[in-house]
């Protein structure tokens, strides 16, 4: 009996040590693929979906960066999501299709091929190809194939295998979205509005010889999607690629028509759509929101064009796909009040998104010291009438409605409870100058006299922006570093 006891103390003693270490290793795992167009966990977003994706998007940055999920969604009904990451290249978007693949099988598989051709792998690209997927079945001989190859040594191969690399480095660098998925609303493009002047791509005949490896991979993705029954589109996206690296892409694309595979250049003489290298751009290798729409655009008609696509709008199992939409539209609006220079301006900005966003606005000590123009015709606008703006305070406003109001000369205390498990916390204390604003941990609290401004998505749950004025030093917008 004695030893019956013992033996059941050491399973459950081993159970709890195996479920200890998985918990840590959940949290200090590599989650961020660092392809500039992926936002967050999103491997994690991909096997939260039960719901048939129709188009995945796989490759490096240049992926992420160029196919927006959001105007396939609302434009055509496309149910698309991308997984790439930083520097991808063959042996990885392999892996991730593969991956993928068990998961959720998509009609169409568009693989961007800026890296197609190369095969030099940093051990950065090479954990974001093999750690950030979950563990299974073919993972090892994976890993054993791809060290016999490049020529991995064994302790790389052995810390691979048990799937430890940079974990044990990444504890100073831990954050909240180690334990808490943030942005369960990506679906992969982010994009962005900067703007950078950049030359054309060089134009050249010449060819590069492929890689060995490169052409193996290549091989595999063929096969692959050939055995799955899946539709295989290789596009390359547009940058301002040297005439080294227009010719490493001339082979890959004489390498796949050769195997007659479709291949869309969108750097070639007839590409579907013409980029402005002026406009087009956030930096030489990566499209902006401008440059992205018309690369997407042309992508959607000619999968359109040629293959049988459902319009997914509408069916509740697609909710996802809305809520990516708006996320994507509140980065339109934040990039909107950003540029904002005057409250006027921002109070205005707000007024014309009808979305419904919650702003929680504080009228801060003398606010009024400038005159009333300053304030009140925007305010006006969002849903603060005059007697309330002349009572001052703080003012949760949801729908171009005041739900809550703090008269400034009053101590308060209020609580207000938002979607999504966020909590608004408001309160002034007798002899406080400002009031106390938390917005879940986030600090809102105003500390100058004049106005602050934040834009809660309550739907998404999170801040689109935080700005105030202080009117004792101008009426320019201003944010907290």
């Amino acid at each position: 009996m004695k030893k019956h006891k013992v033996l059941i103390e050491i399973i459950i003693f081993v159970v709890l040590l195996c479920l200890m270490l998985a918990v840590c290793y959940d949290v200090l795992r590599y989650k961020d693929t660092g392809d500039l167009g992926g936002h967050g966990r999103l491997y994690d977003n991909y096997y939260d979906i039960d719901a048939p994706i129709d188009v995945m998007v796989y490759g490096a940055s240049h992926a992420g960066c160029t196919v927006d999920n959001s105007i396939l969604w609302k434009e055509s009904g496309i149910a698309s999501f991308t997984l790439s990451s930083g520097a991808q290249q063959a042996f990885g978007t392999y892996y991730y299709m593969k991956d993928s693949f068990r998961h959720n099988k998509p009609k169409i598989a568009l693989v961007e091929t800026a890296l197609m051709g190369t095969d030099e792998p940093e051990d950065d690209t090479l954990y974001r190809s093999t750690l950030v997927p979950r563990f299974n079945g073919y993972f090892v001989p994976y890993i054993l194939d791809f060290a016999s190859r490049h020529d991995i040594d064994r302790e790389t191969v052995e810390e691979l295998i048990l799937r430890m690399p940079i974990v044990h480095s990444r504890y100073a660098e831990l954050a909240r979205g180690d334990v808490v998925n943030e942005t369960k609303y990506s679906l992969g493009y982010i994009g962005d509005n900067a703007v950078t002047a950049c030359d054309p791509p060089a134009v050249t005949d010449r060819r590069e010889p492929l890689p060995e490896n490169a052409i193996y991979y290549m091989d595999k993705i063929m096969e692959l999607c050939d055995k799955s029954g899946v539709q295989l589109v290789f596009f390359n996206a547009p940058f301002s690629a040297t005439e080294e690296e227009r010719a490493l892409q001339n082979s890959v694309r004489d390498y796949i028509t050769e195997k007659g595979y479709p291949y869309i250049g969108f750097m070639d003489a007839d590409a579907p759509c013409e980029i402005d290298y002026s406009n087009d751009l956030r930096e030489y290798s990566h499209l902006n929101n401008n440059g992205a729409a018309k690369v997407t655009r042309a992508l959607a008609e000619y999968m359109l064009a040629n293959y049988d696509l459902t319009d997914r709008r509408g069916d509740p199992a697609y909710a996802l796909w809305d809520l990516h939409s708006r996320f994507m539209e509140d980065r339109e609006l934040g990039y909107a009040l950003q540029a904002a220079p005057d409250p006027a301006t921002y109070l205005y900005t707000l007024a014309a998104d009808t979305r419904g966003c919650t702003y929680i606005i504080s009228l801060n000590g003398f606010f009024n010291a400038l005159g009333d123009e300053l304030l009140l015709p925007g305010l006006n606008a969002v849903g603060v009438d005059a007697a309330s703006y002349a009572n001052g305070g703080v003012f949760v406003v949801r729908n171009g409605q005041i739900v809550s109001a703090t008269p400034a000369a009053e101590e308060y205390s209020v609580y207000y409870a938002m979607e999504n498990d966020s909590d608004l916390n408001i309160w002034r204390n007798a002899g406080d100058e400002f009031a106390t604003i938390k917005l879940d941990a986030t600090d809102l609290s105003p500390d100058k006299n004049g106005i602050s401004v934040a834009v809660f998505d309550e739907t998404c749950s999170y801040l689109i922006d935080s700005m105030y004025v202080d009117v004792f030093t101008g009426t320019d917008v201003r944010r907290e570093e």
